[in-house]
């Protein structure tokens, strides 16, 4: 878990790394840790979601806006 991380408003795991949004007064924000060999850890900089899945090498959020980004 990183460092500062806060509080949580739903986390998901994958194989080998995990993706959480952060609650307020961050808000939303999407915070990833661990195994990121495919790119899996790296969410879009500012991207700000209300839902949050991860798979074996694979993570997925959908923003306020109603987008899912992969």
């Amino acid at each position: 878990v990183p460092p500062a991380l806060g509080a949580v408003q739903a986390a998901a795991v994958g194989r080998r790394h995990t993706c959480a949004i952060q609650a307020a007064p961050a808000g939303k924000v999407v915070r990833c840790w661990g195994d990121n060999s495919n790119y899996q850890a790296s969410p879009p900089a500012g991207l700000l979601a209300v839902a949050i899945t991860a798979a074996e090498m694979r993570s997925c959020a959908a923003d306020t806006l109603g987008n899912l980004t992969c």
